[in-house]
């Protein structure tokens, strides 16, 4: 931990133990124990913002608990007090990951819902979809850590994760494929369409199709426009969205307010 971080963990400490002695009421060993809780919290997300960096720097394989240690300045044996391997420091972060964008798309959704109120019924209900894909699909460049952090999960769990990570990651994973769902019903309520297995499916088939996408990237430089990922990933929308009822004139529609930028309507 450098000087600055421990100042400010120990600011941190000292004046919120003063504020709650203000308000009254509290005991010596209760502020010790806020005290203790918060040291704990901010050393537990100093390591993993450290882990995110190594991420960055040179993917999973970077993350190793002695670099960790090293570089926050922490013993081992204490930073297995907080994680008790490199699998549960990744969990966490995957963790980290999936709830940060979790929180992108429902802002993104969001944005496109303000734009969308003057469109026809069935592209106001399609424009958050197609919102949702972009910005699942724009991950890989704007997000690479997080985005190889959730490849993981995707690509290779058994790698990673023990049960109880498993486990933590599907809890995370969940509002996702919700949030995804609520949109596909609320197309059908429009649409006249009716929200059997396939419906439920679509978010997985959506996710899993949109990340496969994603690994043509790497490709892009050796193809022509017109393979290139980001209109692969297009067509690839447009015939889900098909699937789900929308025509040509929703679909296009939708995207005027959807505005796609990674990937090519």
């Amino acid at each position: 931990m450098t000087n600055s971080q421990a100042t400010t963990e120990a600011d941190l400490d000292t004046s919120d133990d003063e504020a709650e002695r203000e308000a009254g009421g509290v005991d010596g060993d209760d502020v010790g124990a806020t005290r203790r809780a918060k040291r704990r919290a901010f050393r537990k997300d100093e390591i993993l913002r450290t882990a995110l960096e190594l991420v960055t720097e040179g993917g999973l394989d970077a993350v190793t608990t002695t670099e960790l240690a090293k570089r926050t300045g922490a013993a081992l044996g204490a930073l297995y007090r907080f994680f008790p391997s490199k699998a549960a420091v990744i969990a966490a972060l995957q963790q980290r990951a999936l709830e940060q964008l979790s929180d992108d798309l429902r802002a993104a959704v969001d944005e496109t819902r303000a734009r969308s109120v003057d469109l026809p019924a069935r592209a106001r209900a399609l424009a958050p979809i197609i919102t949702m894909a972009d910005t699942f699909f724009a991950q890989q460049a704007t997000q690479p850590a997080r985005y190889r952090l959730i490849d993981e999960i995707m690509s290779k769990p058994a790698a990673v994760y023990e049960d109880n990570d498993a486990v933590v990651a599907e809890e995370a994973i969940r509002p996702l494929l919700s949030a995804a769902f609520e949109l596909v019903q609320e197309f059908a309520s429009v649409s006249g369409g009716v929200v059997d297995d396939h419906a439920r499916r679509f978010p997985m088939v959506m996710w899993g199709a949109l990340h496969g996408t994603t690994h043509f990237i790497k490709r892009d430089r050796l193809m022509d426009d017109a393979m290139k990922s980001r209109m692969v990933a297009g067509t690839l929308m447009r015939l889900l969205l098909s699937g789900l009822g929308a025509t040509s004139d929703d679909i296009a529609a939708a995207a005027t307010v959807a505005r796609p930028q990674a990937l090519q309507l």
